[in-house]
């Protein structure tokens, strides 16, 4: 959750209105894209009335979050994590790239001219759409 803030954090700017935000980790995501809205609107508590563990972190990501437009969760997996059922040609991100976008959004904005296509993608070519 550290890293999501960074990373949002660091490329907050009015002219970046989107962001795909990709992990493997299921918990983040989920609860990202999912039940942290419903925590807000349940004042940040949970369905049995309790706050969401991190509940400081999830307030902050929240707040950084509200500086885009649009904020999508996508779980991505390295190869040896795939479950078994998983499709792996169509819905899966290599290690490498995963490597290569923490690398390049570590070194942001220094690398933006350096990788464009790297940080925007074509709609039919992006990896995190399919």
């Amino acid at each position: 959750m550290h890293a999501v803030i960074e990373g949002l954090r660091r490329i907050a700017t009015p002219e970046k209105t989107n962001v795909i935000i990709c992990s493997d980790m299921e918990y983040l995501i989920n609860s990202g894209g999912t039940h942290k809205a419903k925590w807000e609107r349940n004042n940040w508590k949970k369905a049995d009335g309790l706050p969401p563990k991190n509940l400081e972190l999830w307030k902050e990501l929240t707040s950084w979050e509200k500086r885009f437009l649009k904020v999508e969760w996508k779980l991505c997996y390295t190869p040896d994590e795939y479950p078994d059922d998983y499709e792996i040609s169509e819905n899966s991100l290599d290690n490498d790239v995963l490597n290569k976008a923490a690398w390049i959004a570590k070194h942001w904005p220094e690398n933006e001219e350096r990788y464009p296509e790297f940080i925007y993608f074509e709609e039919d070519e992006d990896p995190f759409m399919k």
